[in-house]
């Protein structure tokens, strides 16, 4: 089991993570099973950006609400698959109402692009902002491991039909 401590705003996080996390019938990994840089990545830069004008105070959240509209959609790494994108985006339309804020978290790899021109072609409105969290050699970034090259993006994602409050997030 590995222990990582990370320093997210002014709260220190204990994580255990186990190493080898697999189905003992299928031997598919369980993807939910561990934690994914670029969720650190989003969860520090919305407590450093102060981009996120949200209240939490009496908020509750769950993915067993489906069918129900929600004010804020967190998402870590989920631009992976291309051919996933349009299922993504049915998806988000069904849980988004009009003033629903969506951001995520991604390292950025040679297929992103395309993932999110998929949500662009069903309707959304994508902003990148540029995470200068991504690990390089010796940056001393808690949230990557010391020879990581990886580079992290953070998305505002406009749901189809969206308008004024986008300002006011972005500003």
């Amino acid at each position: 089991m590995g222990v990582r401590e990370i320093q997210v705003a002014d709260t220190t996080l204990v994580i255990h993570e186990l190493e080898d996390v697999c189905d003992s019938v299928t031997g598919r990994v369980l993807t939910g099973s561990w934690l994914w840089n670029s969720s650190l990545v989003l969860s520090e830069w919305i407590a450093t950006q102060g981009r996120l004008t949200f209240d939490f105070h009496d908020k509750t959240s769950s993915s067993e609400f489906y069918g129900f509209d929600f004010d804020l959609v967190l998402m870590s790494d989920v631009f992976f698959d291309m051919e996933e994108m349009a299922a993504l985006a049915k998806t988000l339309k069904k849980v988004c109402r009009k003033e629903t804020v969506v951001w995520a978290a991604s390292e950025v790899r040679p297929w992103t692009g395309e993932c999110l021109n998929v949500l662009v072609s069903e309707g959304f409105g994508v902003v990148e902002f540029p995470s200068q969290l991504g690990g390089s050699i010796g940056s001393g970034n808690p949230f990557m491991e010391e020879d990581s090259l990886d580079t992290f993006a953070v998305f505002l994602l406009l749901p189809p039909n969206e308008d004024s409050h986008v300002a006011a997030v972005c500003n």
